[in-house]
């Protein structure tokens, strides 16, 4: 990802994914969710469940819900990216104490 100004910019086998800051506000509107690092394990979950997230296109394809970037176009990279999730986890902090 590549912030321009008020532009993220992803790249995919189609060249840029142009995405404003007003559009990322927009998607977060939409889903009704603002700050995930105060946000419930519960209410993470039904994000993902609602697809706010990711979302599986017509081909079978794990997308970003906000922009359109692939992420895996088969079930064996769906298994790679959660080892990788799996290995990255002990990296990440504990929930925000309410």
């Amino acid at each position: 990802m590549i912030r321009t100004g008020t532009t993220y910019r992803f790249s995919d086998n189609r060249g840029d994914i142009p995405v404003t800051f007003e559009e990322v506000q927009q998607h977060k509107k939409f889903h009704d969710f603002d700050d995930l690092e105060t946000m419930t394990a519960k209410k993470y979950r039904r994000l993902l469940s609602s697809d706010a997230l990711f979302v599986v296109d017509h081909h079978d394809f794990l997308r970003s819900s906000l922009t359109g970037e692939i992420f895996a176009t088969n079930r064996e990279q769906v298994e790679a990216m959660i080892e990788y999730l799996w290995k990255i986890r002990r990296r990440m902090r504990d929930p925000v104490k309410r």
